[in-house]
């Protein structure tokens, strides 16, 4: 709260009208609930700067499923917090609009603080280019209760081009490349509460995860929005995904907007399914004979999978120019997302409800 109101108050002692967000979603299935209240805040400055800060925490309740030596599936149950912080200024030189960012994530056992940069143009009237930078320095707790740290550095670049068809049309290209170099002991992105059985020649040895120290990601995607009517409007989208794992994933969605009683409300249906397969080095049972293996994984998202995911998401201007705001609107959505891991015995089915409301002001 004392961080909402340092971002609250700064763009008024510089004379700046704000603009704030405060936003809640929840996330629950079989295994998890997670509840992520945020609030964010925005000004526009003299020079034609922006100010911009957010904070948010996201509250993880519930147990993740294990695979038991004897094949048994068990759990074990955890409740855990993580408090993120955005912070970002941006502003025009002449033609191109740059910003810079910092962020940061704080958790007991893992913390995790970013600087990025950005730039944006119009090249001409129907063609614009953006383009992002951002490195992350990251900590891990390696031992559970204990005080040895494991760091890693990640570096991110996005590229990105619109393009307006026509009046009606606008197309988007999209490209991120990221690569993350972590410590030996754990490796990138492994848990160390999370344990694999291995199967042994005298009965089974318990492998604490490990995952690679290198992961080089890349990503491209595209986009259209289309106006089909003057009240209605269709978006649609692909992704295509891999890694240095051996992880690729294809994601497809689609969404229809229409606007209700005279633009005061609108109605948007999405719906999007992805496919993945698993990471090169995980398996549903590891095996080993002469040797441990040097990499084992008790992670249900390396296993791949299959999501689909149907949802509905109603925003209103309940106020719009009137009383002290200028701008005063609320949206609520309500998702459902069902999974299925091939290769996952301990949980190889999963269903989700996403629930989200927010309400977005201008002063």
């Amino acid at each position: 709260m004392r961080l909402q109101l340092i971002a609250l108050t700064i763009p008024l002692l510089l004379g700046a009208a704000p603009s704030w967000e405060a936003r809640t979603d929840i996330y629950a299935d079989q295994d998890l609930v997670v509840v992520s209240p945020s609030a964010a805040v925005s000004a526009e400055l003299p020079r034609t700067m922006t100010l911009d800060g957010s904070y948010a925490v996201h509250v993880v309740s519930g147990a993740t499923p294990l695979l038991r030596p004897d094949g048994m599936t068990g759990a074990t149950e955890f409740t855990e917090s993580r408090h993120v912080v955005d912070l970002g200024l941006s502003g025009r030189a002449g033609p191109v609009r740059l910003g810079g960012r910092w962020s940061g994530g704080f958790e007991p056992d893992f913390q995790q603080q970013g600087l990025g940069l950005s730039a944006s143009a119009d090249l001409t009237a129907a063609v614009s280019l953006s383009a992002s930078y951002r490195v992350s320095l990251e900590r891990q707790l390696v031992e559970p209760g204990g005080h040895r740290w494991q760091r890693g550095q990640g570096h991110t670049l996005d590229l990105a081009v619109d393009t307006f068809v026509d009046p009606r049309t606008r197309l988007r290209a999209l490209l991120t490349a990221h690569i993350s170099a972590c410590g030996e002991e754990l490796g990138c992105h492994a848990s160390p509460y999370r344990f694999v059985p291995v199967a042994v020649p005298d009965g089974h040895a318990m492998l604490r995860e490990r995952h690679p120290s290198l992961r080089p990601r890349l990503a491209v995607a595209g986009r259209i929005s289309r106006s089909l009517r003057s009240d209605l409007a269709l978006h649609a989208g692909y992704r295509f995904y891999g890694d240095g794992w051996g992880v690729l994933a294809h994601t497809g969605d689609v969404e229809l907007a229409t606007e209700l009683l005279d633009e005061a409300l609108i109605l948007r249906a999405e719906a999007r399914v992805t496919g993945q397969s698993p990471a090169r080095f995980y398996r549903s049972d590891y095996e080993a004979t002469d040797e441990l293996p040097r990499h084992v994984s008790g992670d249900r998202e390396l296993a791949g999978l299959w999501n689909a995911l149907l949802g509905v998401r109603l925003e209103g201007n309940l106020f719009a120019a009137r009383g002290p705001w200028r701008r005063l609107s609320g949206s609520v959505r309500l998702a459902h997302a069902w999974y299925h891991y091939p290769d996952y015995p301990a949980a190889p089915f999963r269903s989700a409800w996403l629930i989200g409301l927010g309400l977005d002001a201008g002063f």
